[in-house]
């Protein structure tokens, strides 16, 4: 920001993301996690509260200690851009402050947010309600890439099958074990997923083999019926047969043996491959 943008900033006075300081001090911490619960602010040093400019006298190591102090003393730890500049020959400290995804952001195990132009402690009851926001983000059981050249990739090494059935797959084989669907929830740029160990009502575990074969990944499915058809097939003739890699045949068979459907009877020469009695017949 040149300086003549910076004097045109200080004319606005302070306002609900505008704040000034005089110098760096616990105040500015609190003032950067108030801008992070709220929506984001900028907080200059060097400048009093009636917008005069005394300045600041900074060593090569202040920014620094200051972004360690701010860190150390912000829960989850906060990490704001700080730059430098002069204004008249003075030198001021451009602090810009993000909102922070994941809130509240507490100061020293206190939690604020920005008011007008002024920072105010949170109620107990507003640091639930924030909470609760931040964590209660809906997801729909549909997934796409995040990372479209990775997944051509895996595509093409047959490690994946087709784009956005992940998330609908795990919650299939969930309800298959007799499990509640988990909960996806994307926060910021983290994603958070909520699993329980608890059984259903009603569930009967003989019902876990059918619900798995009827879910299988389509080249899992491929792979039982050529083993059925010829249990000396190869991995090499496996991966030919299917259209996938070698790798992604032992990935999918090491699944289908997790999943109790697959085993291998014998060394990988000489030997074969047996279909268990649950999943016979049930593809």
């Amino acid at each position: 920001m040149t300086p003549t943008e910076l004097k045109k900033l200080i004319r606005k006075g302070e306002s609900n993301s505008l704040e000034f300081k005089s110098h760096f001090s616990n105040e500015a911490i609190e003032t950067i996690a108030a801008f992070s619960n709220t929506r984001g602010g900028t907080l200059l040093v060097g400048v009093s509260d009636d917008g005069n400019i005394p300045g600041l006298n900074l060593n090569k190591e202040s920014v620094q200690q200051w972004v360690n102090e701010i860190k150390n003393k912000t829960t989850p730890s906060i990490l704001p851009d700080i730059e430098t500049s002069r204004i008249d020959e003075k030198v001021i400290a451009l602090i810009q402050v993000r909102e922070y995804p994941i809130k509240p952001v507490a100061f020293k195990g206190r939690y604020y947010k920005r008011v007008r132009n002024s920072n105010h402690l949170m109620r107990p009851d507003e640091v639930a309600q924030t909470h609760y926001k931040t964590f209660n983000s809906s997801w729909d059981y549909t997934s796409t890439p995040r990372n479209v050249q990775v997944a051509d990739m895996f595509k093409e090494a047959g490690v994946i099958e087709r784009y956005g059935s992940g998330i609908g797959r795990i919650v299939d084989d969930f309800k298959a074990y007799g499990l509640a669907a988990p909960e996806f929830k994307e926060v910021g740029e983290s994603f958070i997923v909520t699993v329980s160990k608890t059984r259903l009502p009603g569930f009967h575990p003989n019902t876990i083999q059918k619900g798995l074969v009827e879910r299988l990944a389509e080249s899992q499915k491929k792979i039982l019926t050529l083993v059925q058809a010829n249990p000396n097939i190869s991995k090499k003739d496996l991966a030919a047969a299917v259209g996938i890699s070698t790798t992604a045949i032992d990935k999918n068979i090491s699944a289908l043996k997790a999943k109790g459907l697959l085993k291998r009877v014998g060394p990988d020469k000489g030997g074969h491959w047996a279909l268990l009695e649950t999943g016979r017949g049930k593809r």
